[in-house]
């Protein structure tokens, strides 16, 4: 890169930036996915999760 003049510099840096963006946009997408859970997954975990479990003993 030190024999590089400025505007093939430019060009490599105006190449690389879509390049990075669009892998930024398609990680995050990946990422949300995951994440997603919807709220009647959650309240159906917590609510088969109480009725499956042992019943306490009391002293």
């Amino acid at each position: 890169m030190n024999n590089m003049s400025n505007f093939g510099l430019f060009i490599m840096i105006a190449i690389t930036v879509p390049i990075i963006y669009l892998y930024q946009r398609w990680q995050e997408n990946v990422f949300e996915e995951k994440a997603e859970v919807s709220l009647a997954e959650i309240l159906f975990k917590r609510f088969s999760q109480s009725k499956n479990a042992a019943p306490r003993r009391r002293r």
